[in-house]
């Protein structure tokens, strides 16, 4: 969609206690009754209406800040739907200074005999929360919400600083009228960029770029062309100065809800503004964070990250001793990182930068992201090992599109072992060398080294995670299937295993192992190498399965695989609007050896396939050999990338479907005559 984002002819401001504008209508009876403009038909709750004002102005002293009102019209509708009637606003804070939510207000309107009924919040719904450093949390709980209510909520937020948050275009809920307008004044230039990512995609018209650019001569933006050229349409990004901006739309559809999404903030329809100049005393412009290199230095001068690198001494005699003699580097290197994750446990806050610093995490025993992998970083220096700090972005977080500091959340590390670069994540327990946790191991990181230097890392997964079974059995004359079985797992598959299994009880795991199928009954397991990450995590077990043999007539039908074949496709939505997230690149490979009785033989096999998606992107090999009295089926699924497009899902679905039918075909034995 192309939008007339233009220059404003008429503002309005935002007034009254609760955030009533000079240009919206009063609610009426028929406001209770309204349906999405944009055709969709099940939701939980319709935002009737959005409005924004955004505004740069001095204030305290002359430095030049920021105002943002915002108002919200919501319909409930279902029980699902009353969760919209708690709001909960973020407010960040800065080193000397904080974000002020000056006023706040809400009001609940309700249909009663025939008449609107209205309930204004009152202080006691309001309370605030210190998140870490960073942020603040102010939550609303509006009174007397139930079905079939309407809610409003206005917001006023003043920022100390010109920084302005992302406008959200596109919510969780649709939208039937977004206003928001953008005064921007100080002389300063903003990039101003449409989500390149969104499925929802908006793009300003080339003739109003010219108009926005005319006062920013000979300032090129900030992007990364050799990063962005296939992502960024040159009409969804702009520099703007000293320009009064307005968006108006209808009928925005919500952001979908499908399962197996990466990360659904990555394709939410947002105006993102970043700060690339400001003028100077004598109106000259002058770059801010222009430039990587401009970013980099900003996090090495800062307190809470750049000088954090390097402390040790507080951990050094404790190291150390546990290091002992070790000399060679990749034990050395297991053995930091298995200290660092015996000496401090994750907090559960994400963040860039650290909230108590390292040395006070490594005293307390916990920490948040960045001080984990700070500490990490910092042992990993002090043994002799190279290496480096990685700024990142974690799956909920979107992507960093330009040279920027709001769009990092989280820090990883990267350490040269033996000439070789390997990725950690220390928060996780089982996390380990090139195996991120899944909410880190997301698109690429900024990898800061010494004098301020950076570059771009990818955290994607490259190397395949392996899972292989193998089961022998044997089926007895009530057609009970034996089974003894073996599975190694590595990779991805062994960290999500790993966490599955830890801390489950026998019955637990035996349960975790037959995935609820029916008919099968674990009689012993075990599990190896649960928590010894450098090796491949094991699970054994021996049981039967009732139900993969049946006798019908004088024939045996038996499914190839038993229990382990795929017997649903879980991508069956009728139509896929957002990337399809497969996690990461795998091989699930299936060994089934079954010991058929002396007085059957075989009467059918099912035909031997090598299943092609994308030439070889994704591919099943699927066959079923006799061998002797033993027949031998055999599955591998491979999945050699971990992102599948939207406009190549029903294709993935086929192939997908194609999969589940041939494990639904039949081995066939009959009586030897």
């Amino acid at each position: 969609m192309t939008v007339k984002l233009f220059t404003l002819l008429s503002i309005f401001y935002l007034i009254n206690s609760y955030g009533q504008t000079t240009n919206i209508p009063e609610i009426t009876i028929k406001d209770f009754e309204a349906k999405a403009l944009s055709g969709e038909k099940y939701y939980d709750a319709l935002i009737l209406r959005k409005d924004g004002l955004i505004q740069n102005m001095d204030v305290n002293e002359g430095i030049s800040g920021t105002v943002t009102e915002e108002f919200e019209r919501i319909l409930i509708l279902n029980e699902a739907g009353l969760k919209y009637a708690v709001k909960e606003i973020t407010s960040h804070k800065f080193n000397t200074r904080s974000e002020l939510i000056q006023e706040v207000g809400a009001t609940t309107y309700n249909l009663k005999n025939g008449k609107i009924v209205k309930t204004v919040m009152d202080s006691s719904s309001i309370w605030n929360t210190s998140v870490n450093k960073e942020k603040n949390l102010t939550t609303l709980s509006l009174p007397n919400v139930r079905v079939g209510s309407i809610i409003e909520i206005y917001t006023k937020k003043i920022s100390p600083y010109p920084v302005i948050d992302d406008v959200m275009v596109q919510h969780d809920l649709p939208i039937n009228l977004f206003n928001y307008d953008i005064i921007l004044k100080g002389g300063i230039v903003y990039s101003v960029v449409f989500n390149p990512l969104s499925y929802y995609p908006l793009t300003f018209d080339p003739e109003l770029k010219k108009v926005y650019s005319k006062n920013v001569e000979n300032l090129d933006l900030p992007i990364d062309k050799s990063e962005y050229s296939n992502l960024i349409n040159e009409n969804q990004m702009v520099a703007v100065r000293d320009q009064e901006l307005s968006l108006s739309l209808k009928a925005i559809p919500a952001l979908p809800d499908e399962p197996f999404t990466r990360s659904r903030e990555n394709y939410r329809a947002k105006i993102i503004f970043e700060i690339i100049a400001l003028p100077d005393d004598f109106g000259n412009l002058k770059r801010f964070s222009a430039s990587w290199s401009d970013i980099t230095s900003n996090f090495i001068g800062n307190d809470d990250f750049g000088k954090q690198l390097g402390k040790s001494s507080f951990f050094r005699r404790d190291l150390k001793r546990f290091l002992g003699q070790e000399k060679d580097e990749m034990k050395k290197a297991q053995r930091v990182l298995e200290f660092l994750k015996s000496k401090v446990k994750w907090n559960s806050q994400i963040g860039k930068y650290t909230d108590q610093g390292v040395k006070d995490a490594y005293k307390t025993g916990s920490g948040n992201v960045a001080e984990i992998n700070i500490l990490l970083n910092n042992m990993f220096n002090e043994v002799g090992l190279q290496a480096s700090p990685i700024l990142s972005s974690s799956k909920n977080n979107g992507i960093p599109l330009f040279p920027t500091h709001k769009g990092f959340n989280y820090v990883l590390v990267e350490v040269i072992i033996d000439g070789k670069e390997f990725l950690i994540d220390g928060t996780e327990k089982f996390s380990y060398f090139n195996i991120l946790p899944s909410r880190s191991a997301h698109w690429k990181g900024r990898l800061i080294q010494a004098r301020k230097v950076s570059h771009w890392v990818n955290l994607e997964d490259q190397e395949l995670s392996k899972k292989i079974t193998i089961t022998n059995s044997s089926f007895n004359e009530n057609f009970v299937t034996q089974l003894i079985s073996e599975t190694r797992m590595t990779g991805q598959h062994a960290l999500r295993n790993r966490n599955k299994f830890y801390l489950a009880n026998q019955e637990e795991i035996d349960l975790l192992i037959h995935n609820k199928r029916a008919g099968v009954v674990i009689e012993n397991s075990e599990l190896f190498n649960l928590e010894t990450e450098s090796k491949p995590f094991d699970i054994k077990y021996s049981g039967f399965d009732k139900s993969s043999v049946k006798r019908i007539g004088d024939k045996i039908y038996i499914r190839p695989l038993l229990n382990h074949s795929i017997e649903e496709n879980p991508y069956n939505s009728a139509e896929r609007k957002l990337p399809l997230d497969l996690f990461y690149p795998s091989e699930v490979q299936t060994i089934v050896n079954l010991s058929i009785p002396d007085d059957y033989e075989v009467y059918e096999l099912p035909d031997k396939v090598n299943y092609q998606f994308q030439n070889g992107l994704c591919s099943y090999k699927y066959s079923v050999e006799e061998k002797g009295s033993v027949l031998s089926s055999h599955g591998i699924l491979t999945f050699n990338t971990s992102m599948i497009k939207p406009e190549d899902y029903n294709a993935f679905k086929l192939f997908f479907t194609d999969i589940v039918n041939k494990n639904a075909e039949k081995i066939v034995l009959k009586k030897k005559s």
